[in-house]
């Protein structure tokens, strides 16, 4: 669960400086999502708040590819993030006191 933590934290800043450096594709959220799902068969594997506003979330697919997509409460949605080779990382037990 903490490398899950660390990933959304990860990404959370990737979504607040990203935006601002340079242009990327923005819409209706329902337009990209479903975009994703027929195009790429990516679908929701993760979502956080990020600056305690915008949604951030993370489409995968069982092929490899991954989008990030950031939606601000009043405006558009915007693909910061996309790429292929996402592998999931299996949850480790975590260590207890000997």
């Amino acid at each position: 669960m903490k490398t899950s933590c660390f990933l959304i934290t990860l990404l959370c800043g990737v979504a607040i400086i990203a935006p601002a450096q340079a242009q990327v594709p923005c819409g209706k959220r329902d337009d990209i999502i479903k975009m994703l799902s027929q195009k790429y068969r990516e679908i929701p594997r993760a979502m956080a708040i990020a600056k305690e506003t915008s949604l951030l979330e993370v489409f995968t697919s069982k092929s490899g590819s991954w989008t990030i997509l950031v939606t601000q409460p009043a405006g558009p949605s915007c693909i910061i993030g996309a790429g292929q080779s996402w592998e999931e990382i299996p949850l480790q037990k975590e260590m207890t006191a000997l």
